[in-house]
């Protein structure tokens, strides 16, 4: 009886395959049961990322980590949340969770977990638990008072990455705020803040009682009115911030002009405005009036020179149901004012297209080229990038996800043929 010769596949090969699929949660599990061969590939990667968002998910994965210890070695992501105000006992037990979980890198506590309702012995030993941490976010959470975040913040010794998103906290009497000690976080290069009452997050910075080199700051604002309690955050980063994220994701518009002048920020050379991108349900769309307010402000910035990017990210979902069109005139005096003085300017607009736009390329070159007419009398750059789906993380502050890319080089000669 004739058989077929076997052939055998070597499991390094296996394993690059199953490495390619390491986005693709069904079919990993599937490889998962398929053979023995395979399991741990596919395991590895189905629990690199662990939500827990109840008490329920939280006890089925503290009873699978204890039957099969060898997945606590996989997560490198874990965000803990729960599904009510109440207390839980997930509130006391996600510290035991951390401490088995040693390999966590990218950490996020949020809505509603009470971050400080920790036993005194876990207190004591954040140091060994959170040596690891790289990106920390506490988002829609009570942290204490200022001394337990602080606290906290000391004992992530390699974190160079903190969004603190709605973050509550209790802030001292002035004459306690001496009594805490400040310290020294060199990692920390990268900040995100959401000051929606404009205090107490941002004093943390001001009064210096986390002393980092920040280089890269996020202010995600409901108004462009609690920019302006913000300057003493951007006055304590003026000699290291080089790049200045700002988001807007309030739908009301001011009524007076966005007036006041920025801090020196000497070394700022990359500023990005957008608006929030994941949110294509909102039934009111967002408004881009409010980046006029700080093109104005950049354009009277005494150190304006010394900047080399200015990005614009806009929603063509927004742009198709505005009443009226966007001022573009507007857009273009600013950015034309900001080129003159600075020939060594680029810009950048990323336009995120979820309203199914065919021809992007006739799109893209009225955009480029008679959107912004007074851009062409100078010697400058307009990149435009142009996609369907947003990545949060991809970049800070965001960026589109494989995008078609366009890019005008200007000069009061001739027009370059656009690049794609």
């Amino acid at each position: 009886m004739f058989r077929p010769p076997y052939y055998h596949v070597p499991q390094e090969l296996c394993d690059e395959v199953i490495d390619y699929l390491w986005d693709d949660v069904p079919t990993l599990q599937a490889c998962a049961v398929a053979c023995h061969g395979w399991v741990w590939r596919a395991q590895r990667h189905i629990f690199r990322s662990v939500a827990i968002n109840n008490a329920t998910r939280f006890e089925r994965f503290s009873r699978l980590i204890k039957t099969k210890p060898r997945i606590a070695t996989y997560v490198r992501v874990l965000t803990i949340a729960k599904a009510r105000r109440s207390k839980t006992k997930l509130d006391r037990a996600w510290p035991e969770l951390l401490q088995t979980l040693r390999g966590v890198e990218d950490l996020t506590l949020g809505r509603w977990v009470e971050v400080f309702s920790m036993q005194q012995v876990f207190k004591q030993n954040l140091p060994a638990l959170f040596q690891r941490i790289r990106v920390l976010r506490l988002t829609n959470t009570s942290v204490g008072d200022v001394a337990d975040l602080v606290c906290l913040l000391s004992a992530c010794s390699a974190m160079h990455t903190l969004h603190l998103d709605n973050t509550r906290m209790v802030w001292p009497n002035w004459d306690q705020v001496d009594s805490i000690p400040s310290v020294d976080s060199p990692q920390l290069h990268a900040l995100s803040l959401t000051p929606t009452h404009a205090v107490p997050i941002t004093d943390i910075w001001a009064e210096g009682l986390i002393r980092a080199t920040i280089r890269r700051l996020e202010l995600e604002l409901i108004t462009p009115d609690l920019f302006l309690s913000c300057r003493p955050v951007l006055r304590a980063m003026e000699n290291t911030l080089e790049e200045l994220v700002i988001l807007v994701t309030g739908t009301k518009l001011r009524r007076r002009p966005l007036s006041g002048t920025l801090p020196p920020m000497k070394r700022l050379r990359r500023i990005h405005l957008r608006v929030k991108m994941l949110d294509a349900k909102q039934p009111i769309p967002r408004q881009y009036e409010w980046m006029l307010g700080f093109l104005r402000l950049l354009r009277i910035w005494e150190s304006n020179s010394h900047l080399s990017e200015v990005v614009l990210s806009w929603r063509t979902s927004d742009l198709a149901s505005m009443k009226t069109s966007p001022p573009w005139d507007e857009f273009d005096f600013g950015m034309a004012k900001l080129a003159k003085a600075n020939d060594k300017l680029r810009f950048t607009l990323n336009v995120l297209d979820d309203t199914g736009i065919q021809n992007q390329w006739i799109y893209m070159v009225g955009l480029g080229l008679h959107a912004f007419p007074s851009l062409r009398k100078l010697r400058t750059t307009l990149a435009v990038n142009m996609g369907s789906s947003w990545d949060e993380h991809e970049t800070f502050g965001g960026s589109l996800s494989n995008p078609k890319q366009w890019a005008f080089h200007f000069d009061p000669q001739t027009v370059s043929v656009p690049k794609v």
